[in-house]
């Protein structure tokens, strides 16, 4: 139930629900209201006149250097006549731009002058007879899917700094957003949630460039001889400079590494064949791979501390920045939530608007100007919307010569059935063979759709003798500090108002009933069917439940990039991207069975799940499934990381910008519909959801800390990875995604309350299992002289390849005359990864140097510590 009230609380406005159960404002508001309305500081829209209801009622006129690019390439090809492009150019009431002078001058009478401008329903009759215009389904891509800002400020009251224009709005003039011009400030009128993503996502990639400038010290120690000696392709690659890429290796006897095969890469470990004068003597001896690079000096490892260091304030300053950005779009956008609350436990049969406007008029001098009382009949909501969608059906059969009435008849019930039954009654025999796909929505004659309007109206019929209970109350007041007083009466504790202890509240309703009052979310982003329901214990057992699918989906992508990755270490990066694109659609699907009452909290969930299956898919299943003794060898770990950073440069923003599907829709499949509501449907916008777009920015974000230490120029790819999916999400949102419901603040507050704080626990844990693992290749001297003999071998791997190989003596220069053993460098199954003190070469069976061991023992745990304490 919904009213509204005026300033004298006595005029009252019928409502209706559309096929989406929406409530449609039929009333018109007179001059007298508006004057009101403006005096009285009210929240105003675009337009404060009553808008047509429906589009085809809406007549634009837009000039070509106003309209996109798509629209211009279609009017050229249409106005040329090319029947390949647009089979009923010929016939189209628009003529492309309104030319329509010689359409009209048919309808109009000898003398009568003739302006060459069509009526809205002169309009329609064309459209009916002549087919549907294409030029108007881009005006309708133009004006209603895309958003429009208002033109030189075209604006009421002072108050108001948004510049965004309604849907459809014709009193006042708009234009397309620019989307190279736009401030971000104007990107918050799209809702605090969509502000913020942009907001942060260019400062986030400001600093993921500053820290790739502090680990420049780094980087240069990686290109040069001092950590790999001797050229090599992939190091001399620009793109691969200031990885840790180790090409300087060298075989070494290692009689013991056969106890531990599967601990080494298969062409890391091979079995060493002696030949003499070319014969096989039978000796043999295993070698295995041995990486001679230094990456553990003291002073790489004071470098990645700083960096550290630098990203925890970064972080911790830019979450602070969040917060007060999030204040500051608030404050900027005035909207209907900073005038409403929403009471989650009215009592049952608290149904009377009139009531509620006057306990807060009475309590706390508050003026009411809308109530919204949602009640428990989703379903009654839900067959009402089926019932629209049959009667358009309905309409779109009609016979020609009623077909310019059927916006009378759907809004007449009574003629609607009229019009069925005798549809019914000139309808031939349906085919069976049609008859046996009518189930699935094919070929719906006359007669199907007649018994499905019955059967519906007979259901609605039955669920209108229900008494509907109140579950949720939406009051909206008139000025804002009336909302912030009533919010600040009513706070008395969740637990008082569960539990209804009238004397902990000054301001009961009825004497009896403690309420438990929020403010409320958006109108448009209100889950009105079958959300308002929702609970807290109800919304955390639905996301555990859904987790399970989800991790299965993960080891899915995993077994299937593991099978990639043994034909092709590149190509296994580039499945991960591809999984990152498409995995998200069949998460949307999961979260789809969850219940959640507004738009923020559903996409806030969306979150979390995008977020946890990207970086387990991107960073945590390529570590894993890379072999450890491969995380600095060519064509392994570090190649498979620089290719998922290029399809995030390229490949992603590429397809996005390109939108070949709606390109498609709108060019190829739109021109070929067969009326002006098909034809319109191809041109609804691409859909996006913003928790995705979040999740990209995070993703990047982890990918760069988790695998800081071995490719600190990922910093670099990954600030311009944020740049680039800057701009092709602004341009998206300005040109080519649909509009979606104005957000809070709920994903923001999860990305800087729990997974920024996260990427600088990965920073600290994993930089630490990094740091203790080199030079990641599992050997450690015996400190005995070999007694391997020297001579040459033919080395023979496990996968049945050969190689030959010769093996010095120490008097010939030979610098690795030990014998080496197994040695787990491994740390990723100990927490934290400081070792117990054997790992220092100086040990027996140790590969630390005295640097390597302090950073990782003493300054690095020093870090962990703080890292959590950050946190907590």
């Amino acid at each position: 139930m919904w009213k509204r009230f005026s300033q004298n609380r006595k005029s009252e406005m019928e409502v209706e629900l559309d096929e989406n159960g929406i409530v449609i404002d039929e009333a018109d508001d007179d001059e007298e209201d508006l004057s009101e309305m403006q005096d009285s500081n009210y929240e105003f829209q675009a337009s404060t006149e009553h808008q047509p209801t429906r589009f085809e009622d809406l007549i634009f006129e837009d000039d070509d250097r106003e309209i996109t690019y798509g629209r211009r390439i279609a009017r050229y090809l249409t106005e040329r006549g090319y029947k390949w492009y647009n089979p009923r150019g010929a016939n189209d009431p628009d003529h492309c731009g309104n030319e329509h002078a010689d359409h009209h001058q048919d309808e109009t009478k000898d003398g009568e002058e003739n302006d060459n401008i069509l009526t809205p329903s002169a309009r329609n009759m064309l459209v009916e007879k002549r087919g549907p215009s294409l030029d108007s389904a881009w005006a309708y891509f133009e004006h209603i899917a895309l958003p429009r800002k208002l033109c030189d400020h075209a604006q009421f009251g002072e108050n108001v700094n948004s510049f965004k224009a309604d849907p459809g709005e014709t009193k006042l003039p708009t234009e397309l957003y620019p989307y190279l011009t736009t401030p971000e400030g104007q990107l918050g009128d799209f809702g605090i949630g969509i502000g913020i993503y942009f907001w942060s996502m260019r400062r986030f990639s400001c600093m993921c460039f500053i820290a790739g400038l502090l680990y420049i010290p780094l980087i240069h120690y990686y290109r040069s001889d001092d950590y790999s000696k001797g050229p090599h392709p992939s190091r001399d690659s620009w793109v691969l400079r200031g990885s840790a890429i180790c090409t300087d290796t060298m075989w070494v006897p290692c009689p013991t590494c056969v106890d531990n095969e599967d601990k080494f890469d298969r062409n890391r470990l091979a079995i060493g064949i002696l030949e003499t004068d070319g014969d096989d003597d039978g000796n043999e001896v295993y070698f295995a791979l041995r990486n001679l690079c230094s990456g553990n000096n003291w002073e790489q490892g004071l470098n990645h501390l700083g960096v550290t260091f630098f990203m925890f304030v970064s972080i911790f300053v830019l979450s602070w920045l969040l917060s007060k950005g999030e204040l500051k779009f608030d404050e900027d956008n005035l909207t209907a939530s900073d005038y409403s609350i929403r009471v989650t436990d009215p009592p049952e049969d608290a149904t009377d608007p009139d009531e509620w406007e006057q306990y807060f008029s009475e309590n706390f001098g508050a003026r009411v100007v809308y109530c919204t009382i949602a009640m428990n009949n989703e379903k009654l909501i839900d067959a009402l919307a089926k019932r629209r969608t049959i009667a358009q059906a309905i309409t779109h059969i009609l016979p020609p010569d009623l077909k310019g009435e059927k916006n009378a008849i759907l809004d007449d019930d009574e003629e609607l059935e009229t019009v069925a039954a005798s549809l019914v009654a000139e309808s031939p025999p349906t085919p069976l063979w049609k008859k046996c796909l009518q189930p699935l929505g094919l070929f719906q004659d006359a007669v199907m759709l007649k018994d499905k309007f019955e059967e519906i109206n007979g259901e609605i019929e039955e669920l209108l003798k229900v008494n509907y209970k109140a579950t949720n109350v939406f009051v909206t007041f008139e000025y804002e500090n009336q909302q912030r007083t009533v919010l600040s009466s009513l706070s008395v504790g969740k637990i008082w108002s569960f539990f209804n202890v009238a004397e902990k509240c000054d301001f009961p309703f009825r004497g009896e009933h403690v309420l438990h009052a929020e403010e409320a979310a958006e109108p448009e982003a209100v889950r009105w069917i079958y959300g308002l329901d929702s609970t807290v214990t109800r919304r955390v057992l639905q996301f555990l439940v859904t987790i399970i699918p989800l991790m299965g989906l993960l080891f899915l992508c995993g077994y299937i990039v593991s099978e990639v990755r043994n034909q092709s270490v590149f190509w296994s990066g580039m499945m991960i991207s591809i999984f990152n694109s498409i995995i998200p659609i069949a998460v949307r699907a999961i979260n789809g069975l969850e219940i959640h009452d507004n738009e923020g909290y559903a996409q806030a969930s969306l979150y979390f799940k995008i977020t946890i299956f990207r970086w387990a898919n991107t960073a945590v299943l390529t570590t894993y499934l890379a072999e450890f003794t491969d995380t600095v060898s060519d064509e392994a770990l570090i190649n498979s990381l620089l290719a998922v950073f290029i399809a995030e440069i390229f490949t992603s923003p590429l397809i996005q910008l390109l939108d070949p599907v709606n390109h498609l829709k709108r060019h190829l499949l739109a021109p070929r519909a067969m009326n002006q509501i098909a034809m319109n449907n191809r041109f609804t916008g691409t859909f996006y959801n913003i928790a995705e777009r979040y999740t990209n920015m995070t993703k990047i974000i982890f990918l760069c800390g988790w695998y800081g230490v071995i490719f600190p120029a990922g910093y670099f790819f990954g600030a311009l990875a944020l740049l680039v999916q800057y701009y092709a999400d602004k341009y998206c949102l300005l040109r080519t995604w649909h509009n979606q419901p104005r957000i809070g603040n709920e994903i923001s507050v999860i990305g800087r309350l729990y997974f920024f704080p996260v990427v600088l626990v990965v920073m600290s844990v994993v930089g630490s299992y990094y740091w203790a693992g080199f030079p990641f290749d599992n050997l450690c001297s015996d400190n005995e002289e070999s007694t391997t003999a020297v001579g040459t071998y033919t080395l023979q791997f496990r996968n049945e390849t050969s190689s030959a190989f010769t093996w010095m003596s120490p008097d010939e220069g030979n610098e690795a005359f030990y014998d080496f053993n197994y040695c787990n460098q491994n740390f990723l199954g100990a927490f934290p990864a400081t070792g117990t003190g054997d790992e220092r070469a100086s040990a027996d069976n140790g590969w630390m140097s005295d640097d390597q061991y302090t950073m990782v023992r003493d300054v690095l745990r020093h870090m962990l510590h703080f890292s959590f304490a950050f946190i907590a």
